[in-house]
């Protein structure tokens, strides 16, 4: 008598064939999903690096009205209103703005830093040095406000400089640039603005 086996499982070929279409199956929606985190996490970065630049243009026109409002009304007499432009762009006539000393190297900001005038005399606006790669690097404080103070702050990715460039005698341009890399890419958004003497 002669038996005959049954066999009616899957061969070797079959089976990995099976794992290949499985892998494929997970893989790419797992791909995807991936991807879509990094995307938004890069749309987040930019998002908040477009708000930081804006915010240096912003302290440099309350500085460049704080300037005026300080020669206008400062009681010397009425002729300082004059002065005011020099004074913001120059520093000249005892003041402590003058927005040209960001022209070489770039300044760094930190808005939290308001003791006093919206100056360079307040500690808020410091030029950096030349080759300072960490001048203007910003850290995290533990109530969500960005700041240059590295002690008790998290490190962020995000560096701001405020950087400007006379462009004639009556007109400063000045740019506000958020440098930050994600996986070893480089990004950066710059703002720009212009400011002339209105007096």
């Amino acid at each position: 008598m002669i038996h005959r086996a049954n066999h009616s499982g899957f061969t070797l070929i079959e089976t990995l064939v099976a794992i290949a279409i499985l892998t494929i199956a997970i893989g790419g929606p797992f791909a995807t999903a991936e991807h879509s985190i990094e995307a938004a996490n890069i749309a987040q970065n930019k998002m908040t690096a477009a708000f930081l630049a804006q915010e240096g243009i912003e302290f440099v026109r309350a500085m460049r009205d704080n300037a005026y409002l300080s020669y206008c009304y400062s009681g010397v007499d009425a002729a300082a209103c004059e002065y005011w432009w020099n004074g913001f762009t120059t520093n000249t006539y005892g003041g402590t703005y003058n927005i040209l000393q960001c022209t070489t190297n770039g300044c760094a900001l930190d808005t939290r830093v308001l003791s006093g005038e919206l100056s360079f005399g307040s500690g808020s606006i410091a030029p950096c040095s030349a080759g300072n790669l960490t001048c203007g690097a910003l850290y995290l404080t533990s109530d969500g406000q960005y700041t240059t103070q590295s002690t008790g702050n998290t490190s962020t990715s995000f560096v701001r400089k405020i950087s400007a460039t006379q462009v004639s005698d009556t007109e400063i341009a000045v740019s506000s640039t958020v440098t930050w890399s994600t996986h070893g890419k480089p990004y950066a958004v710059t703002v720009k603005d212009y400011f002339t003497s209105w007096y």
